[in-house]
């Protein structure tokens, strides 16, 4: 474009306010100019700093005059019947490039008045309260960096239209209990220049008895400690999520607790059904982060949408964890991934619990340009990928439970299905830590619970109540079925049974006898004997086995057991 000083490149997309002092560049040889937004015009700070990151109600514009020998742009309010905004660019095409950096000139850098302070207050075991006055600068101040020993922790924007604020404050949270650090701000301008640093030195106190140091520190919610519309967190940062539309939280008998129930309602301008976590610094981190999320896609989804979203924060920074309807796969990805962490073809989704840890790790030693993500399904590795950057921090984006938010506030790809619970760490986890973790959430289920019914009761799969008419001689039914996983298998002459379930276990059972294994584990202590009157009542006469539960047919009637 520096060959051509007399063409002119008008674009857009950043939704940044026509007021900003860069809305027109030439300091690459060319001009370029801001066309800026009829809609959703940045004209905030972010949430940190009290104001709102994209303003709807502002709808702004160009009016470009094109004479022989000049140019002249005017910034409009449309929204203010085309008020015009500030001194209109007057570019002269005998020297354009020269007469455009009239319009974008930066002849200091950004500083804070003599004996300015950055304060410290409200220290707690997690969190802290800085403040700061305003820095100068002879254009505009456009964001503070804020970083705590050393890592990026925020950068509260303060660009008009508004008026900066005299003072600033921030809530550093996600800190660590009981650790000494060291704080610092940065005013940073509109064409990039910082200040010098105001700094300052604090300890966290202490977490009390009973804290675990190992255990989930951004996010932990179980869905079992609900007040109204909140849904309790458990960390120090008491991220506590608020649910939205037709999101609630009831009692789920695959999770055997209560569970997060989302219907899979809204789209790009409607309200959606999701669990809102508003933003605030404790839930990106730069050097590793954890998601640990066990869902249920609904079994009456028709699995429509290209994406199913569990949890995000992923337009223009953050991390997204989701299901593929298109691939059949589960995902998680990063705004500095090369690509997706991937597991491998899932198809039969629906109505079925799966366990899924995203695992991102920075590599901070080599400025993150070496790091990975990994997934792993139900504890065991699925995919992975590389990084090339440290997690962006979104200062617009809450983190949304149940779908994905985007840079203008709308939230897409709506989750349709339960989450039992969603736990977040700043740490990665390893592949044993993962495998435990899976196997500690295994322990958490009504597994083994058995229901008992009558051979006539409706809850019983209709393959069992037909069989139970035909050994009664009052029905006539032809069951000559394949020898696979849920097909019901009858005791025959021999009084003996054998089915495999979904999880790919043995069942066999005689008589009276009812036993689970592995058939390919070399250890027979491993299998589990379930014994009569406490899981079935009499002759075993047919097995059955759903995705969760295996259905046991007996000369007595018929009992349920929960295996998964």
């Amino acid at each position: 474009m520096a060959a051509y000083p007399n063409a002119m490149l008008f674009t857009g997309h950043t939704h940044y306010t026509l007021e900003h002092p860069n809305t027109i560049n030439a300091d690459d040889g060319f001009i370029r100019v801001n066309d800026g937004s009829t809609a959703f015009v940045q004209a905030g700070g972010y949430g940190n700093d009290s104001d709102i990151y994209l303003d709807k109600t502002v709808s702004q514009g160009l009016l470009v005059k094109v004479y022989d020998d000049k140019v002249v742009i005017e910034r409009r309010e449309l929204d203010k019947q085309g008020a015009v905004i500030g001194t209109p660019y007057a570019i002269d095409l005998a020297s354009p490039v020269q007469s455009a950096r009239k319009y974008s000139t930066d002849t200091a850098t950004p500083a804070f008045a003599s004996g300015a302070k950055l304060n410290v207050s409200s220290v707690g075991a997690s969190s802290a309260t800085l403040t700061w006055p305003k820095a100068a600068d002879d254009t505009k101040v456009d964001s503070y960096i804020v970083t705590v020993n050393g890592k990026l922790l925020g950068a509260p924007s303060v660009i008009s239209p508004y008026e900066e604020a005299s003072t600033h404050a921030f809530s550093a949270k996600g800190l660590k209990p009981n650790t000494d650090y060291t704080v610092s701000v940065k005013a940073l301008d509109a064409y990039g220049k910082e200040s010098a640093a105001l700094v300052s030195t604090f300890k966290t106190a202490s977490a009390g008895t009973g804290y675990d140091a190992s255990a989930p520190d951004v996010l932990n919610i179980d869905f079992t400690d609900v007040a109204g519309t909140s849904v309790k967190d458990s960390t120090l940062n008491k991220n506590d999520a608020v649910l939205e539309n037709h999101a609630k939280v009831q009692s789920d008998s695959l999770f055997g607790k209560q569970a997060l129930v989302l219907d899979g309602d809204g789209s790009r301008g409607k309200p959606s059904s999701v669990a809102r976590v508003g933003y605030n610094s404790s839930l990106f981190t730069q050097d590793a982060l954890t998601i640990e999320a066990a869902v249920s896609i609904s079994n009456d989804s028709d699995l429509s949408k290209d994406e199913y979203h569990i949890l995000g924060t992923y337009e223009d920074g953050g991390y997204a964890l989701y299901y593929s309807a298109e691939d059949r796969k589960f995902v998680f990805d990063t705004q500095n991934s090369k690509d997706p962490a991937e597991s491998g073809a899932m198809a039969d989704v629906k109505g079925k619990l799966v366990y899924l840890t995203a695992v991102y790790e920075g590599d901070a030693a080599h400025d993150y340009a070496g790091g990975t993500i990994k997934l792993y399904v139900n504890g065991t590795a699925a995919g992975s990928n590389a990084t090339s950057g440290p997690l962006p921090i979104n200062e617009d984006n809450d983190l949304i439970i149940g779908g994905d938010i985007e840079a203008y506030g709308d939230v897409i790809h709506d989750f349709e299905g339960t989450i039992g619970e969603v736990k977040i760490y700043s740490r990665a986890l390893g592949a044993s830590e993962v495998a435990a973790h899976y196997q500690a959430f295994q322990k958490t289920l009504p597994i083994g619970t058995v229901k008992f019914y009558d051979t006539t009761d409706a809850t019983v799969p209709q393959a069992l109540r037909e069989y139970a008419q035909v050994l009664a001689g009052t029905k006539t039914v032809d069951y000559t079925y394949g020898y696979q996983p849920s097909a019901l298998a009858l005791a025959g002459t021999s009084g003996s049974v054998n089915l495999f379930d979904a999880a790919g276990y043995m069942w066999t059972a005689s008589g009276t006898t009812l036993k689970r294994f592995d058939v390919y584990a070399s250890d027979a202590s491993q299998t589990q004997i379930y014994a009569e009157d406490k899981y079935f009542k009499g002759t075993i006469r047919a097995l059955l086995a759903s995705d969760r539960e295996l259905w046991v047919l007996t000369d007595q009637g018929v009992s349920s057991i929960r295996y998964q």
